[in-house]
């Protein structure tokens, strides 16, 4: 949940209305994520564990009651790494409905080194050795439910040594396991990582529905919660919100309907960030989307893709080009780029009135290609660069505006490029945010893994650009894919702010169509931004569900 302000005073008067909106929020959130079920009754399909094909690296023991699988070799990593260490099910399931994976596992006297596992992102077989066709669990150590009347959730406080449920698709959330009526059986895998652990067994139960450890030793149905509760704790303050926005690269103009559209909080998404391109030289093309953006309350920030050719290497094709090369960093080049970048920082605030809130240093220095326009930098180069331009935008009487490092491509990739920056004492205090982006190898299949909470180094961290490229997809199924990464990058990466890459495309790399009509990831993405405003600060809540925000 979300308060405005520092103290509950403020929260307390800033209005009953917007109280309301931000319970709207919670709500809306929750569905999202627990999503309930038609029947009155949640259904059950239970599995043991040692009743599927097993790699040959999986041992059954049955010397004791129960019988469970653990694995015989130890394993870490991002994958099983070979099917040796892979479990394949057929699950027949009762109804056709949404599912959540639940786990009878027991974690040996390792406690944190023997408590890690996968299972499949999603129905059917996996390769082994591809990271997108896992979900990563790992820390069962600490959580679990032993008794019989404790409804199953992704947290508890079992410890090691003992059989225990979990809801690892709460735990370690992945997708949402989605049953048609036309195919109730499907194949399921699961993968091994520590040895240590051992699986006794698994039950899909219906999404939404409380289901107790009684419920699953018995192969039971769930039932709905009843009297739910939802504990708020005022004085659990996490971080700050700058907001959400997206990004409108290479577009020239809109019209206020378009604008309305995704900044009005009256009408629109409410996105409070607008991300822009500078051109090669120091100017824009978007200037009019920037006032805009700006009339409607968006905070308006910069990067570059690139500079111009004469601060460049050759490209991997051996010539100068816009698309491709890297910084030459020497003294000369530093200082006359950052008088450019502070130029346009000036030009933005005289001639168009927008007062740019932030301006990155480059968009993904580690992302060097031929195809579009890109550049290489390295993390000395952006640490050497940073003094120049905070100088050179204190200069220019625009030293408000924050210098934003490094962009990286990859969320968890990104501490390798501003490392040499923030632990420098006389160059960490002239940063202002800490940025990276969401891509990983598979951008069609998009970030499976739950984002790491980088060390920000006491500054603001943002999450500045991510999409997948498929063919466009506007169902709610995709729209909860982007519920449940917001969820994660706010609650577990505990980012100040989220983009989307652009407003509109004609595949998913939009959050609306060529046309601007919203795919429902649009809309998802408005349940933060029109509710969750900036210099709101995330606060505890845990509902009886298995919710926290």
């Amino acid at each position: 949940m979300f308060r405005k302000g520092s103290n509950v005073a403020k929260l307390l008067k800033f209005s009953f209305g917007s109280f309301l909106r931000g319970l709207v929020w919670v709500l809306v959130l929750a569905g999202a994520i627990v999503a309930r079920a038609d029947s009155t009754n949640a259904t059950l399909a239970k599995f043991e564990a040692e009743s599927g094909t097993l790699g040959t690296d999986w041992a059954v023991s049955n010397s004791t009651s129960p019988a469970y699988i653990t694995i015989t070799t130890g394993g870490a990593g991002s994958t099983p790494s070979s099917a040796a260490r892979v479990a394949t099910y057929s699950v027949s399931f009762p109804t056709p409905g949404t599912y959540e994976l639940y786990a009878r596992v027991r974690v040996g006297p390792g406690t944190f080194d023997d408590d890690s596992m996968f299972y499949g992102n999603g129905f059917g077989v996996k390769d082994p050795t591809l990271a997108s066709g896992w979900i990563f669990v790992n820390g069962l150590a600490d959580k679990g439910f032993t008794a019989a009347t404790n409804v199953v959730t992704g947290g508890g406080t079992a410890g090691s040594g003992v059989w225990k449920w979990i809801n690892l698709s709460q735990f370690a959330p992945g997708p949402i396991f989605t049953v048609a009526a036309s195919n109730q059986t499907q194949t399921f895998q699961i993968g091994a990582r520590e040895n240590g652990l051992d699986l006794d067994a698994f039950a899909f139960g219906t999404t939404g529905y409380n289901f107790t450890v009684g419920n699953l030793d018995a192969g039971a149905d769930g039932a709905p919660p009843t009297n739910s509760t939802c504990t708020v704790n005022w004085t659990n303050v996490f971080q700050r919100i700058d907001g959400f926005g997206a990004s409108s690269a290479w577009r020239s103009t809109w019209n206020s309907t378009v604008a309305d559209r995704y900044f009005s909080t009256n009408t629109g998404l409410g996105l409070s960030l607008l991300r822009t391109r500078i051109a090669p030289g120091g100017t824009t093309v978007e200037s009019s989307i920037m006032r805009l953006a700006r009339d409607r309350g968006a905070r308006v920030w910069s990067a570059p893709w690139t500079p111009t050719t004469n601060f460049k290497t050759t490209n991997a094709n051996g010539v100068f080009s816009l698309s491709g090369g890297s910084f030459v960093g020497n003294t000369a080049n530093y200082q006359a780029y950052a008088n450019q970048l502070a130029g346009y920082v000036v030009n933005m605030k005289n001639t168009y009135g927008v007062s740019l809130y932030a301006l990155s240093v480059q968009n993904e220095p580690d992302f060097v290609t031929t195809n579009y326009e890109s550049c290489g930098w390295s993390a000395q180069q952006i640490h050497d660069f940073v003094p120049y331009l905070s100088a050179a935008l204190t200069a220019s009487n625009v030293g408000a505006t924050k210098i934003l490092i490094p962009e990286s491509e990859s969320w968890g990739s990104g501490p390798g490029l501003y490392n040499t920056t923030m632990t420098d004492t006389n160059t960490a205090p002239l940063v202002g945010v800490i940025a990276n982006h969401n891509y990983v190898s598979d951008n069609n299949n998009g970030d499976q893994s739950v984002p790491a909470a980088l060390n920000s180094y006491g500054k603001a961290l943002w999450e500045t650009e991510v999409s997948t490229f498929n063919a466009y997809e506007p169902s709610m199924t995709n729209g909860i894919y982007w519920a449940r990464r917001l969820h994660q990058f706010l609650t577990v990466a505990q980012v100040n702010a989220w983009h989307y890459w652009w407003f509109n495309a004609g595949d998913n790399s939009g959050i609306a169509d060529s046309s601007d009509n919203l795919a429902k990831r649009g809309y998802v993405l408005g349940q933060f931004s029109r509710f969750v405003r900036p210099d709101f600060y995330r606060i505890g809540v845990i509902t009886n569900f298995g919710t926290a925000l």
